[in-house]
């Protein structure tokens, strides 16, 4: 049980640390760097950002507060190719949409920070995924944020 705690721990730090990857990641990347996908079928910096920050707000957030406050429920469902075609917006000022990622970051993560360690195994229903745990979708958030840095990395 220890090592999942420890495990538990280790995703959390790693949660908070990947915002200031993030920041330090964006604030290095040349202007012209923001639109365009350093490899094929890749989105860019710019998309990438976009995507983790609707996930965060229209899937992550919401589907952590079902899972932290009701029971038996069905999660709600985000497309990112739907959201892509009809939502993204170039345009977006990097600075403005970074500082909005990482607020909806450092907002899922306040009420984990103190979680018993049976609401981590908390699950409910999502019609893509199934059933899945609080911990999974946790981990999904920092893939996409993961996600994020790459693209910005690569393009440095």
């Amino acid at each position: 049980m220890q090592e999942l705690l420890d495990y538990r721990q280790q995703l959390l730090v790693r949660c908070a640390a990947v915002a200031d990857d993030l920041r330090q990641a964006a604030q290095s990347l040349p202007p012209a760097g923001w639109h365009s996908a350093a490899l094929p079928n890749q989105p860019s910096p710019h998309q990438a950002l976009a995507r983790f920050n609707a996930i965060e707000t229209q899937l992550l957030q919401p589907s952590l507060e079902i899972l932290l406050n009701e029971e038996d429920s069905l999660l709600p469902v985000f497309s990112t190719r739907d959201w892509l075609q009809t939502d993204y917006r170039p345009d977006e000022p990097w600075a403005a949409l970074l500082e909005s990622c990482l607020a909806a970051h450092a907002e899922m993560l306040k009420p984990l920070q103190a979680l018993p360690p049976a609401r981590w195994s908390v699950a409910a229903r999502h019609p893509w995924h199934g059933v899945r745990t609080l911990q999974w979708w946790v981990e999904q958030g920092l893939c996409y944020a993961e996600e994020a840095l790459q693209m910005m990395i690569i393009q440095n």
